[in-house]
């Protein structure tokens, strides 16, 4: 599969290694020369030192049908704008990272973004968590290495749907909470998970596929 990343930041860098590690091929956008040489150099893919909002450069970099384009960088108003463009120019899927959790998800939809990507929100969210009930994860055991934190939403082809949130929890996957717009709860083992739903799951690295 072919990405297409927009920004050079710690989220790229591990983003970028993942799917590498997964045998995708990746092109980086990134308007800091150094920055772009740097990680250009040490994965050995190819970087556009531009700016990613100009037409030419997306199309220098073939997003038409390229599998997803992902902006990352650290202007809210740079990544709209990336995937608006991105989107309009045949790029399959667009994932955009936003500071502000206030986008209206319907306009964002019609702007032809796919997926929005809140990373301060959701570690600050997951602090609380940890901090006010620190029992529901074994901090030791997520710091290990074996174990990771996973958003999942439940679609018509999940296999969790209509499930009971005990039916799927073991000891390699567990729910450890519900979404309600910002806030996550913690619901009854007899829970029905249904369409829409999305979960807070704390999966083994051997079932994280």
């Amino acid at each position: 599969m072919y990405f297409i990343i927009v920004g050079a930041g710690k989220i790229s860098y591990s983003l970028i290694s993942l799917l590498l590690e997964n045998n995708n091929e990746v092109l980086l956008i990134e308007k800091d020369k150094e920055k772009a040489e740097m990680i250009a150099n040490e994965f050995d893919i190819i970087s556009i030192n531009d700016d990613a909002t100009k037409d030419k450069v997306l199309e220098q970099a073939k997003v038409n049908g390229c599998d997803a384009v992902v902006a990352l960088t650290d202007s809210d108003e740079v990544n709209l704008i990336v995937g608006m463009i991105a989107k309009e120019k045949g790029a399959k899927k667009v994932a955009i990272r936003l500071a502000k959790t206030s986008y209206d998800k319907k306009i964002l939809t019609k702007m032809g973004i796919d997926l929005s990507i809140h990373p301060e929100a959701a570690a600050a969210m997951y602090i609380e968590e940890v901090l006010l009930k620190p029992a529901v994860i074994d901090l030791a055991f997520l710091s290990s290495g074996e174990t990771e934190l996973q958003e999942l939403l439940i679609t018509k082809e999940s296999d969790y749907l209509k499930k009971k949130i005990k039916q799927i929890s073991s000891e390699e996957e567990r729910v450890i909470g519900i979404f309600e717009g910002k806030k996550l709860r913690y619901p009854k083992d007899d829970y029905v998970l249904k369409e829409g739903d999305k979960i807070l799951m704390l999966v083994s690295k051997e079932e994280e596929e």
